[in-house]
This record gives C-alpha cells, sequence and structure tokens, in this order.
C-alpha cells in the first residue's frame, strides 16, 4: 500500500508497477494530481484519490479507481486523454456536494472507458466522451454539456407557441 499527500508522476521512461505482494492488496492513495507519461501496470490494484481539486493527466489504463467526496470538489482530467478502468469505477459525490468532472480544456473531450462495475452518482459532467457501448447513466447526476453516452434521458421539449387547430383558414 502506497499512500502519498502530494503528485505522483510517471515520466516517459518510467515504470509505476502495482502488481499484488503477497498480501493481495495493492492500493494507491493520493492527495494530489495523477500524472501518467510512462507505464502503469495496474495489476489487480486499486488507486484512490483522496485530495480536493484533483487532476489526472496523460492516458492510463486502472483496475479500480475511486474518488469519494463529500464536500463539492472536482476532478479534472486532461483534454484528449482516455482513462480506462478494467475493474470497479466508483466516482460519488453526495446530496448537495456533486463531484465535478471536467476537461482541463474545455470544450476539448477527455474519455472514460469503464469496463467493469459502476459506482458513478452525485456527479456534473461536461466534455467526455464514454468510450464503453455501455451508457453510464448515473443517478442524481447533471449534464453540464457536450458529452456523449453519459446520460440515457430523452431531452424533454415544451411547446410554447399557439395551440389553435384554426391554421387560418
Amino acid at each position: 500500500e502506497i499512500t502519498l499527500t502530494d503528485f505522483l508522476t510517471i515520466q516517459n521512461t518510467g515504470t509505476l508497477n502495482a502488481t499484488n505482494g503477497t498480501d493481495g492488496d495493492s492500493t494507491i492513495t493520493l492527495g494530489g494530481n495523477w500524472t501518467n507519461s510512462g507505464t502503469f501496470t495496474a495489476d489487480t490494484s486499486t488507486v484512490i484519490l483522496n485530495g480536493s481539486n484533483q487532476q489526472i493527466n496523460g492516458s492510463t489504463t486502472f483496475n479500480n479507481l475511486t474518488k469519494e467526496v463529500t464536500a463539492s470538489d472536482t476532478l479534472t482530467f486532461e483534454a484528449g486523454t482516455t482513462q480506462t478502468i478494467t475493474g470497479t469505477t466508483t466516482l460519488k459525490g453526495q446530496n448537495g456536494a456533486p463531484l465535478t468532472l471536467l476537461s482541463s480544456a474545455s470544450p476539448a473531450i477527455w474519455n472514460i472507458d469503464p469496463q467493469g462495475p459502476r459506482d458513478i452518482d452525485y456527479v456534473r459532467v461536461q466534455d467526455s466522451t464514454n468510450l464503453n457501448a455501455l451508457v453510464i447513466d448515473p443517478p442524481n447526476s447533471s449534464d453540464l454539456g457536450n458529452t456523449t453516452n453519459w446520460f440515457s434521458f430523452a431531452p424533454t421539449f415544451t411547446w410554447t407557441g399557439a395551440t389553435s387547430t384554426d391554421w387560418g383558414t
């Protein structure tokens, strides 16, 4: 288990191997930003983001990725990157304290591919494409715009024009 209160950077030639040890638990708890331009071997690890206003930079394949907040917070993803989660994706705010998921360069898109179980609730999402065929559709959440395959609800339309059936005949 690794706990970092600051940032984690995997450089171009660097490798972080999170292969489980003898205890079968490989957890990285991070209070700062995640930056990956090298190689991250996730194995069956869990990355827990527990800081405030964190960023994920670079494309990464995680096993389990978790960020849960009790006060309103923002998780910013580097525009143009893809975060693949092969295990459980947990992104959660609370009633009155949402977790906002944003691009680092709006309106440029960040991508997510949650391939395993999803525990996503009380999020506000902008500038993101879900690459997985299964719509995420998080309850108690808001689409802030420029999202694809996050929400399945159909838009509602309100007619404010004339209601007469007499069209000038």
